[in-house]
């Protein structure tokens, strides 16, 4: 008897445990044969129980019901403790109305947290209404060690860090493969429409976002921050998106070696600084765009792009924005990395995102040759590739392109000892500015950049703004540089070899410039000598006469065989008369007039008055300099007694259009407020002598009557036609003789 009631309870309790788990799924017993069935709230709810099984959703699923939607509403499923290590299969039916108000809480969604090779496949989840603080998404708040493929979500999201229209936080080797979002997003660090941030070996693939995406730093239209060996292929982003710091179409921030590929923006960026079109900053350890390009307008304050707001250490390859079409401020044509026109944009998208060089230059069998203006525009689509090789035919007028540079640059480039005069820029917003603004493991060689006059933001030069690795030699600059940091005469951030080069550019900026270079990050400087005013504001600001500040963090940095006879001024307190401050720098056989210089100090180097470092020069200077290769005895005093390179012999003096008058450069330039313009006419002439911006817009007129032979000078003030004061920028004085003229810029700072 006792014997038959033991088999009755273990029957009745097998019963009893049977129904209970009936009751919670539709069927199944969770394994990966047979997985759970769900069919219902209750079903779905039910999850949470059995965190290392295998489901199915068999129907659609309405989360709008006591207690689901109601105070914080959904319970997310899996926490840091708690992971969800199953598999979910959704059989692409609806979740609709997932509602979660938990704005202290972290690890938000459907599922909380995933992790453990855990598989999300073929969930929809629409009209969500989603909040809570940190790691905030729609399918899940934290994803490690995951898949999650095929799904969707729709509606409002919101959280502090970490947020995304899909998953707030992915790392870790996991997949996310054709997945999509239309969501209203708001947040504060780490936003995007699909993934907040991608870290780690994690992979994105095959999505897409409609969003309209908001927040502080690190924003996306797909992603916030992409990082650490990550990537995204084949995706695109459309609809708005909106921040203050770092703020991308597709991505925020693209860094540590991560690379986007073959993807694309067709939405609105709206920021503060660091603000591109595919890209916000694109940098360290040379992570890769490539393949890819926007359509959309961009607004921003400094930093800013129509493919990328700022590119360091990092690939641009095959891709591009229209410039003629996608503005940035309201404006068109403004070049950046990775402008193309209309007609080069158009053929390129259309055949493949390819585009033959052949059908734009000609080639010599070793170098695609440049001969004009329009030739050299081509560099500003083909500049990205790195296999070409091109070479200056004859000198170069720029006059008559203002603002017109090569943004990035990664070939062969042979001035043969040619000039590119009248380079004007005034884009005091962009960084990375100069004849080529981003140099990537690129050779210049034997080339002269003359009569500059160049206003940016940041790192800004009058070769290269910023040089990547590769090498530049026996080139030269002359002119005006000014900027608000990391300016320098001839490259403003450098982490390339620099070889027998010069510049006698006056630099102006707030923090870190340099006669040569405004701040050294690694790399040679080998027989390399400056020449210009410096003017440093900036009292917290590092100025030096060769670089203003040079360290060897990232590989090492020296400093070999060069000198420096720039005067420096201004209220900078960290100032050298070589180097103005350095780190883990190594100095050998270089100088500095601390006559000319103003300076007795420097962070490395060795100072020497005019007399020991002017022809003939002193025992204790120049040691160990080769004067039979390298360098030349100035004996005629070219310049003024100092050595001179033997391998720069550029023309220096502009033609003097028949004698018959003379245009000097205004001084001060730049200046604040007032400027002197003087001029010499051989005969009795009429003058007319005239102020236009860089449109080309005439602002003033200060002369227009006939004058006498003989010299004459005038005072401009800044001021228009109708007496109001102009905006500080670059401006051109033109002075017309009889039916002849001459033109000049000028730079006016406020």
């Amino acid at each position: 008897m006792n014997r038959i009631m033991q088999i009755l309870l273990i029957i009745f309790c097998f019963v009893i445990l049977s129904t209970k788990l009936l009751a919670q799924f539709a069927g199944g017993t969770g394994t990966e044969e047979d997985p759970y069935i769900v069919e219902s709230a209750e079903h779905l709810n039910a999850v949470r129980n059995y965190l290392d099984s295998h489901f199915v959703q068999n129907s659609n699923i309405v989360l709008d019901t006591i207690p689901y939607n109601i105070d914080e509403g959904w319970d997310p499923i899996g926490d840091e403790d708690n992971r969800f290590r199953g598999t979910y299969n959704g059989q692409e039916y609806n979740i609709t109305n997932l509602f979660i108000n938990r704005p202290t809480q972290n690890y938000i969604g459907l599922f909380g947290y995933i992790g453990g090779s855990a598989e999300i496949l073929n969930v929809y989840l629409e009209n969500v209404d989603v909040s809570g603080y940190s790691y905030v998404g729609v399918i899940c708040g934290y994803k490690l060690y995951s898949d999650i493929v095929n799904c969707s979500s729709s509606g409002n999201v919101s959280g502090r860090n970490f947020v995304g229209g899909l998953i707030g936080y992915s790392e870790n080797y996991g997949h996310i493969n054709n997945c999509h979002s239309v969501v209203t997003i708001n947040g504060n660090d780490n936003v995007g429409g699909l993934v907040g941030e991608n870290d780690f070996n994690s992979y994105i693939i095959y999505c897409s976002t409609h969003c309209t995406v908001s927040g502080n730093s690190k924003v996306g239209g797909l992603v916030g921050w992409n990082e650490d060996d990550s990537s995204i292929s084949y995706c695109y982003s459309s609809g708005s998106t909106t921040g203050i710091h770092i703020v991308g179409g597709l991505v925020g921030w693209n860094c540590s070696q991560s690379s986007i590929y073959c993807c694309y923006n067709t939405g609105t960026i709206t920021g503060y600084d660091y603000v591109g079109g595919l890209v916000g900053w694109n940098c360290f350890a040379q992570s890769i765009i490539s393949n890819s390009y926007n359509t959309g307008d961009v607004t921003g304050n400094k930093y800013i792009g129509g493919l990328v707001g700022r590119n360091k250490d990092s690939i641009i390859s095959n891709s591009f924005y229209n410039f003629e079409s996608a503005s940035i401020n309201g404006e068109y044509s403004k070049l950046t990395i990775g402008a193309a026109n209309n007609e080069k944009f158009t053929e390129w998208l259309n055949n493949g995102l390819v585009l033959n060089i052949n059908d734009y230059l000609e080639y010599d069998g070793t170098s695609y040759t440049i001969s004009s203006i329009e030739e050299l525009e081509n560099l500003v689509f083909f500049g990205l590739y790195s296999e070409y090789s091109f070479k200056l035919l004859n000198d170069i007028d720029l006059g008559n392109n203002p603002n017109f540079y090569i943004p990035y640059f990664s070939g062969f480039f042979d001035g043969q000892s040619f000039i590119v005069r009248n380079l004007i820029i005034d884009m005091p917003l962009y960084s990375n500015i100069g004849f080529i603004g981003y140099l990537h493991n690129a050779e210049i060689s034997n080339l002269g950049i003359k009569n500059i006059q160049v206003y940016g933001y940041s790192e800004i030069g009058g070769l290269v703004g910023h040089a990547v690795s590769g090498l530049i030699s026996n080139c030269c600059s002359e002119g005006n540089i000014s900027g608000e940091e990391r300016c320098g005469g001839l490259v403003g951030f450098n982490q390339a070899n620099i070889s027998s080069c010069f510049s006698s550019c006056n630099v102006f900026s707030d923090y870190i410039l340099g006669g040569l270079i405004g701040e050294h990050e690694g790399g040679a400087i080998d027989n390399c000598f400056s020449l210009g005013d410096l003017v440093g504001y900036n009292p917290y600001g590092n100025i030096g006469g060769l670089i203003g500040y040079s360290h060897g963090w990232r590989s090492d940095a020296s400093i070999n065989n060069s000198y420096s006879c720039s005067h420096l001024d201004g209220n900078s307190n960290n100032h050298g008369g070589l180097i103005g401050i350095s780190y883990d720098s190594i100095v050998h056989y270089s100088y500095w007039d601390v006559e000319t210089s103003g300076c007795t100090t420097s962070s490395g180097g060795e100072g020497r008055n005019t007399e020991e470092m002017t022809f003939p020069y002193a025992e204790n200077t120049y040691q160990n300099w080769d004067f039979e290769n390298i360098w030349q005895e100035d004996i005629d005093f070219i310049n003024e007694g100092y050595p001179i390179l033997r391998n720069i012999n550029f023309q220096t003096e502009m033609p003097n259009i028949g004698n018959q008058f003379i245009l000097s450069q205004n001084y001060p330039n730049p200046f604040n407020p007032n400027t002197l313009i003087e001029f010499s006419i051989k005969n009795d002439s009429d003058v007319e002598l005239s102020i236009y911006n860089i449109k080309g817009r005439k602002v003033n007129t200060l002369i227009n009557e006939q004058l006498q032979e003989g010299k004459h000078s005038i005072i401009w003030s800044g001021y228009d036609q109708n007496g109001n004061k102009v905006s500080s920028g670059i401006y051109f004085y033109k002075i017309e003789v009889d039916d002849q003229e001459l033109i000049k810029s000028m730079l006016l700072l406020k």
